[in-house]
């Protein structure tokens, strides 16, 4: 996601859901300027985020101000977590034109989960 192997300005659209919780933040911060450097003038693009209130923030061990590698079965998984106010930095040759925060709850194998997660929709400046 940091290398397109597209034209510049070749999407009116782009979706990204959920590929920002297994990246770093620095390399997500690189795929956001690719999506820039892809999409046409005035395109648009959804993302999301985990936030700091999924039930997998601070598990595991810290890398980084909130990215936390798990051990997931014999693998290690890394998960970004973020602050709403840090998402909108990464977010500056955008104009946010809709955004929600989310907690979504499921049960897997009779334990329950809470996933937290800040959704937008873009368009590029």
């Amino acid at each position: 996601m940091t290398k397109i192997p597209f034209d510049d300005k070749f999407f009116s659209f782009l979706f990204s859901y959920n590929t920002s919780v297994h990246m770093s933040k620095e390399q997500f911060n690189s795929a956001l300027d690719e999506f820039i450097r892809v999409l046409k003038p005035g395109g648009l693009c959804y993302v999301n985020f985990l936030s700091e209130e999924c039930d997998s923030f601070g598990k595991g061990v810290e890398i980084r101000q909130g990215e936390f590698m798990q051990n997931e079965e014999g693998e290690e998984v890394l998960y970004s977590h973020y602050k709403e106010a840090e998402v909108e930095q990464y977010l500056a040759g955008f104009n946010i034109i809709y955004k929600e925060k989310r907690l979504v709850k499921r049960v897997i194998e009779d334990i329950e989960y809470t996933s937290g997660y800040i959704d937008y929709i873009l368009k590029k400046k």
